[in-house]
């Protein structure tokens, strides 16, 4: 026999509502490896590449062999902060910084290249001075127009970005008229902005590693276009 419901019917009415209506759920928090800022990772490694190129065109480094090395461990360091911040998401300073990690890769290449004539330039040779020249000259530009296209984006970020990618603009340019005239002078002015950017950058990663270990911000300025 089926047996028969006596109760309530408003009861019952109210209880098949109930049944309906579905109650919000919480969200099952799932921690992630994928998290943390790779600005830590990438800001000093960029400085040691950076250091290395400053001393190289002061002329304390006259072989290109350190130079390349310090090359390699700022390119890969930048290169790991670039894919980091691509798997947070942050496609943005992911970009930049494949840039710079680009950038450090073949200049590398380009002076290990040079030195050991694997691109069929004996940089030794006098008559293929003017060779040379063009292609450091060559690379030199190509990085300065991106470089300058990265500054023009950077307007909308914290001041103290752009500030140190006009010091990164004014290095190239310095460096760029330093190897097409041969002028020692503009390669050691180079040398002093390589350091002046190198600062900057060491001043945003303390900033960056100040809240990264609970500290307070560090002023890092206002934007120039809001």
């Amino acid at each position: 026999m089926t047996a028969v419901d006596t109760g309530d019917p408003g009861r019952r009415a109210s209880a098949a509502h109930s049944l309906d209506v579905e109650e919000p759920l919480t969200p099952e928090v799932v921690p992630s490896p994928l998290s943390g800022d790779p600005l830590l990772l990438a800001l000093p490694t960029f400085a040691v590449g950076a250091i290395g190129l400053g001393l190289y065109l002061w002329g304390y480094i006259p072989s290109g062999g350190m130079l390349a090395i310090l090359g390699i461990v700022a390119g890969l360091g930048v290169g790991a902060g670039s894919v980091w911040a691509a798997a947070l998401g942050q496609s943005a300073v992911a970009g930049i910084l494949g840039v710079f990690s680009g950038f450090y890769v073949s200049f590398t290449v380009l002076v290990l290249g040079l030195t050991h004539g694997w691109w069929g330039i004996n940089a030794a040779d006098p008559a293929n001075a003017t060779i040379v020249v063009h292609t450091q000259a060559t690379f030199l530009i190509a990085f300065l127009v991106l470089f300058v296209a990265i500054t023009l984006t950077t307007l909308r970020l914290f001041m103290a970005f752009t500030v140190l990618m006009v010091l990164v603009d004014i290095t190239v340019v310095l460096v760029l008229l330093g190897v097409l005239n041969g002028s020692t002078g503009l390669l050691q002015a180079g040398a002093i902005g390589v350091w002046a950017f190198v600062a900057v950058g060491l001043y945003i990663w303390a900033a960056q590693m100040s809240v990264g270990t609970g500290g307070k911000p560090m002023a890092l300025g206002k934007p120039i276009i809001t």
